[in-house]
């Protein structure tokens, strides 16, 4: 009778160790599924991040050129750290002068946050869902939001194309230029040549022609920024503030401009110059 229960008591035990153990099998195996996700989530930021590394122009918004003098510049430093550079900032609520304002990162998914404060009052948020990316653009679901002390002030949704940008003309821009307009009719077309003239404090002196020679311009305040390849200027003329941006192209002593300009009946055009070097 003693060895029966011994049996039965031995056989007992022996399924407890089995169930035990496939359970324990069980639980790893369902673990196996989340973890192998974490790690592609994790992975595809890692990949996402070393892909926007670098310089990124705004080219197309919901399918529509975008302006020069509203096009952005995102340079992406690491998977934290940006700058964002514009011309004119917001004009409705915030008429900044953006010359590379940092931003923090924050990357999930397929998500890219970018916060940033072009002033103590303001913060921007601009977060995209990248839907597309490679080695040369990306395209984004983006929305905008800007808050001025505390409260909305602005906020836009649009899909947004950025072009890679490989360029940086902020050092071959200096120096004193000699050109024109070469989009003849167009409202900057005056048939003359002119000179711009960049120095390294981020100031330029420009020029008009008077007989034989060149006088200074009515500009009472000439300032300018170049980031990547758009080159962002602003001037006071008879009280008056002005601003202008341009992508630009430098091969040795020929510079080129490029600018879509929007018209009051909602259409656009592009507008270029061209102008050389002039050794001093």
């Amino acid at each position: 009778m003693k060895k029966i229960l011994y049996l039965l008591l031995a056989s007992v035990l022996c399924c407890a160790l089995v169930f035990t153990a496939c359970a324990g099998s069980g639980q790893q195996g369902s673990n196996e599924p989340a973890e192998a996700e974490a790690g592609e989530a994790g992975a595809a930021e890692t990949d996402l991040a070393s892909m926007l590394l670098g310089a990124w122009m705004s080219a197309d918004a919901d399918g529509q050129p975008v302006p020069s003098n509203d096009k952005l510049l995102f340079r992406f430093d690491s998977a934290t750290e940006a700058s964002v550079a514009s011309l004119n900032g917001y004009p409705e609520t915030l008429y900044a002068w953006n010359d590379g304002v940092e931003a923090a990162v924050e990357i999930s998914g397929s998500k890219v946050t970018l916060t940033s404060r072009p002033d103590t009052q303001t913060i921007l948020s601009d977060e995209f869902t990248v839907t597309e990316i490679d080695a040369g653009a990306f395209t984004a679901e983006r929305r905008m939001r800007l808050t001025v002390d505390g409260k909305e002030a602005l906020a836009k949704e649009e899909q947004l194309r950025c072009v890679k940008v490989d360029k940086d003309h902020s050092e071959e821009i200096i120096g004193l230029w000699e050109g024109r307009c070469t989009s003849e009719g167009s409202a900057f077309d005056d048939g003359q040549d002119h000179r711009w003239e960049y120095k390294e404090d981020g100031t330029f002196v420009y020029y008009v022609q008077d007989g034989d020679g060149w006088a200074l311009g009515e500009n009472t305040v000439s300032d300018y920024f170049v980031a990547g390849d758009l080159l962002c200027t602003r001037w006071e003329n008879s009280g008056a503030e002005n601003r202008e941006a341009w992508e630009i192209a430098i091969d040795g002593d020929v510079m080129r401009w490029s600018g879509t300009r929007q018209d009051e009946a909602g259409g656009s055009s592009v507008v270029t110059f061209e102008m050389h070097r002039v050794e001093q």
